[in-house]
């Protein structure tokens, strides 16, 4: 579980870095919304598995 969980993680990490630092939301906002959609899952997805992951 905890490797899922670190995937995640990193796969999140790696989204924010793409948002940020080409400046999507200047540049290409479109493209900028789906990745902010991805990202939410992303969030969303990981807390639920912290959240399953400590109740074992």
């Amino acid at each position: 579980m905890e490797y899922v969980i670190d995937l995640l993680e990193s796969q999140k990490q790696q989204l924010e870095r793409r948002l940020y630092d080409d400046k999507l939301m200047y540049t290409d906002r479109k493209t900028a919304s789906l990745l902010l959609q991805q990202l939410a899952q992303l969030k969303r997805a990981i807390k639920y598995l912290k959240l399953k992951a400590t109740r074992r």
